[in-house]
């Protein structure tokens, strides 16, 4: 009971922890899912807004430039040069907030709405502009790179346009870079950007003041090395060691590149709330897994602590009934319970074999002990011994007693011992020598065991039924010298002893019911039977094969004994 409660909580477990990897895996993808869109929003907002910058700007200085336009008209139509100053400074007035300064320059005369500045600063940057004017034949207006004013003193841009006439001269205004981005960071609240031209220079720069980390910090230098890079529009990167989004348009008015820096924080914050929503949704998911494991643990180990309690209660598996649990259907109790039964029917089946099995042993241990001594063998026997003591043959009869005497002792001990092969091949030799006694010129023997293979242990007699079959079957009918070879040898891994004689042999037939079993005789009927040997051998060990027996007709006859696994397997 304990242990399958043990295993539902294992079960429970398992269940939860796979679940807990799928939520945890699932939140994640969540999160990333989220994060991700919510990326892709900032910067599409970024993108709008850097797009309706640019629009911005572009409408602010096409005001701009259609004011200078009618400005180089007017100078152009105007006959009175004295006229010059005045309208000069009337347009300066005019556009105080978008312009600082306004210069006419030609090569020999300047007015300047900064007159009394000019004579006093003389500057010089001035004639780079009108030279570089009529160095193109480009009558449009042009734009300077960013430089500090000497008028004004202040960082601006110069947009500068040739007159037309036999005189080289150009109209200038310096625009009032403050006002321009003063508007333009309304647009960009939330965001750090920089306006830069082709030629790397920075026209305008924000200062944060809400995600600063230790000091201020300004972003044209970060947009001038980002864009020098070519990072795509929408990357994350890190400026003064924080993470930004950056977002940019090239070439976004007047060859000036506008580029814009978001602090990953802004959407980092948004995310939170979400995160915080699939958390708590997890866990009552969570919970209600709690429940539903647990309930599926219950349903899975009650059937199996019912079939435990069944086995633990039974004296004999035989006893046990399975027929609720087999009706269960194709679920994992009725697979293992109709398992179970075919085990109850293996076991019957065994169970049968093994008492048959116990019956055959039992029986022919009764006609061993019958056979042991066969009395017309020993009243023979006895017989000779005293016609050879009636001659005084003292040797032959000392050792023909020793021989009867060995092989007595040897049959009257426990039938069920092992004995080691050596002891069973000097038994045998008794018989062998005894029968030599009786019948000089019967037969010869020769016996070739290692000694390495002589302390290997087999069931007891198991050769002389053997022999004594060669002798009386194969010799008897003989007219020549009969022979008797014993060998043993290792095959495979298996110790196996060979019994070859050169009697009279057996035809197929004879062979065959000798093989089966079948085959009777009345001079044996008592003896033990081939088979029965055989099968002594993988009583004794299930390793052996048994036997088995080949005879060719007046020729001879071999018997190989499977003795098992040998001492040393080759």
């Amino acid at each position: 009971m304990k242990h399958f409660t043990t295993l539902s909580k294992r079960m429970v477990l398992i269940l939860l922890c796979l679940f807990v990897l799928m939520l945890c895996l699932w939140t994640y993808l969540t999160i990333q899912t989220i994060q991700s869109t919510l990326f892709q929003q900032k910067v599409s907002d970024l993108d709008q807004l850097i797009a309706s910058s640019a629009d911005y700007l572009k409408l602010y200085t096409d005001g701009i430039n259609n004011s200078l336009l009618n400005l180089s008209s007017t100078i152009e139509v105007l006959n009175n040069p004295d006229l010059l100053p005045s309208v000069i400074t009337s347009f300066q007035k005019e556009h105080s907030t978008k312009v600082y300064n306004v210069l006419y320059l030609a090569s020999s005369t300047v007015y300047s709405n900064e007159m009394y500045l000019y004579e006093v600063v003389q500057p010089k940057i001035y004639d780079a502009f009108l030279q570089k004017a009529f160095a193109s034949t480009y009558e449009g207006i042009q734009w300077s790179e960013p430089y500090i004013s000497p008028l004004s003193l202040q960082t601006t841009i110069a947009l500068f346009k040739p007159i037309r006439g036999a005189e080289k001269r150009i109209i200038l205004v310096e625009l009032n870079l403050q006002d321009l981005t003063r508007s333009l960071s309304k647009q960009i609240d939330d965001a750090s950007w920089a306006i830069i031209t082709q030629q790397g220079n920075i026209v305008y720069q924000s200062t944060p003041v809400t995600y600063q980390v230790d000091q201020p910090h300004v972003f044209g230098q970060d947009a001038e090395r980002l864009l020098a890079t070519q990072m795509p529009s929408g990357s994350l990167c890190m400026v003064n060691g924080e993470p930004y989004i950056f977002c940019y348009h090239k070439k976004a008015l007047a060859n000036w590149d506008i580029a814009a820096f978001m602090p990953s924080k802004t959407f980092e914050a948004t995310i939170r709330p979400f995160v915080y929503q699939v958390l708590i949704l997890g866990i009552l998911v969570l919970a209600v897994m709690e429940v539903v494991t647990q309930f599926i643990g219950h349903s899975f180990s009650k059937p199996l602590i019912n079939l435990s309690k069944k086995l633990q209660n039974a004296s004999d598996l035989n006893d046990i009934d399975l027929t609720t649990e087999c009706n269960r259907g194709n679920d994992e109790i009725g697979i293992l319970a109709r398992s179970l039964q075919e085990l109850q029917q293996k076991i019957k089946s065994l169970d049968k074999k093994q008492k048959e099995l116990m019956e055959q042993r039992r029986q022919l241990e009764i006609r061993m002990l019958q056979a042991q001594i066969h009395p017309h063998f020993l009243g023979n026997t006895l017989s000779c011994i005293a016609s050879l003591a009636k001659e005084h043959k003292s040797d032959e009869v000392s050792s023909s007693l020793q021989a009867l005497i060995h092989l007595l002792r040897f049959s009257i001990t426990d039938t069920n011992s092992l004995v080691p092969l050596g002891d069973e091949l000097a038994c045998t030799e008794s018989y062998l020598k005894l029968r030599q006694m009786r019948a000089p010129d019967l037969f010869t023997y020769e016996i070739f065991v290692p000694a390495s293979h002589a302390s290997h242990l087999v069931p007891k007699l198991i050769l002389q039924p053997i022999v004594e079959n060669s002798i009386v079957h194969g010799f008897q009918s003989k007219h020549k010298e009969g022979s008797i070879v014993i060998i043993s040898y290792e095959k495979d891994g298996h110790l196996l002893l060979n019994l070859q004689d050169n009697g009279t042999g057996m035809d197929p037939q004879r062979l065959a019911a000798v093989r089966s079993g079948t085959f009777s005789s009345s001079s044996r009927k008592e003896g033990i039977g081939l088979n029965n040997v055989f099968n002594r051998l993988t009583l004794n060990d299930p390793n052996s094969k048994g036997g088995t027996i080949t005879s060719t007709q007046d020729e001879g006859t071999t018997v190989t004994l499977d003795l098992g696994l040998a001492p040393h397997p080759i």
